[in-house]
């Protein structure tokens, strides 16, 4: 009824998958604390946390979800615009004006490679020791979903 996961005690979740003979994936989530959903995933206005310093958010758009790992530069940062502007037209913004106009370098594609697989559209890009990915989806109702990776530029 409150939308907290802790009323039904301390959240603890495993996801395992066999990937090879002897190896495993899998990912854990738990906490010790009240975990509401509700606030998680507000139906209006921003889920609860930060956007990325030097990147910009697309314009008009909601944030609904903001992961990092703390003291980390690896997070993921989605937000969607309610409807109106097409993924091809957000993706061309941030090539345009948004990514150029706050120090970020596109990194440029090898031959053969795509940017649009599906409808979905993709660009990277570089600026000091950091490298972003960005995600541009438009939904059946008209909603582009852009989702912003961010992580360290990989090693030489």
């Amino acid at each position: 009824r409150t939308g907290d996961i802790a009323d039904v005690g301390h959240m603890r979740y495993l996801y395992a998958q066999r990937v090879e003979n002897d190896e495993t994936f899998f990912v854990t989530v738990f906490s010790d604390h009240p975990v509401n959903i509700y606030e998680m995933f507000p139906t209006e206005g921003d889920a609860p946390g930060q956007d990325p310093v030097d990147i910009a958010r697309p314009p008009g758009a909601r944030r609904l979800l903001s992961a990092w790992e703390e003291g980390k530069p690896y997070g993921m940062f989605v937000y969607t615009d309610g409807g109106g502007t097409s993924a091809a037209d957000t993706e061309a913004l941030y090539r345009s004006e948004l990514m150029p106009g706050r120090g970020w370098a596109p990194v440029e594609l090898r031959d053969g490679e795509r940017v649009q697989v599906d409808g979905v559209f993709t660009s990277v890009w570089e600026k000091d020791e950091r490298v972003v990915t960005l995600v541009f989806d438009e939904s059946e109702q008209g909603e582009t979903t852009t989702s912003v990776l961010t992580s360290d530029e990989e090693p030489n």
